[in-house]
């Protein structure tokens, strides 16, 4: 018997590369790196394609700006022209 809500069984967990290296505690693998880079790439295609017209681009920060998801696809955490993210100005944390 599935206990779990029905809510929680379709939210998309994304979790953030910086918070897998951190609970690994070793690096990824080469093949694990290829399918991130691949996945980031895909992702940078949709928006170029302006499938989000108000973003004109993206800038990764570091590992704590890309989030994997369960099914293996990526999104982003969108900053500011000055710097700052999103959810540090005290706006919704959007993620792309």
């Amino acid at each position: 018997m599935n206990m779990e809500s029905p809510c929680c069984e379709q939210r998309a967990v994304k979790v953030s590369l910086a918070e897998i290296l951190r609970c690994f505690e070793h690096p990824i693998s080469e093949e694990q790196a290829w399918a991130i880079c691949f996945q980031c790439c895909c992702r940078m295609k949709e928006l170029a394609q302006g499938l989000n017209p108000s973003l004109h681009s993206v800038f990764i920060k570091g590992p704590g700006s890309i989030f994997i998801r369960a099914d293996g696809t990526v999104s982003f955490r969108v900053y500011h022209k000055s710097g700052k993210s999103l959810s540090s100005c005290g706006c919704q944390r959007l993620f792309l």
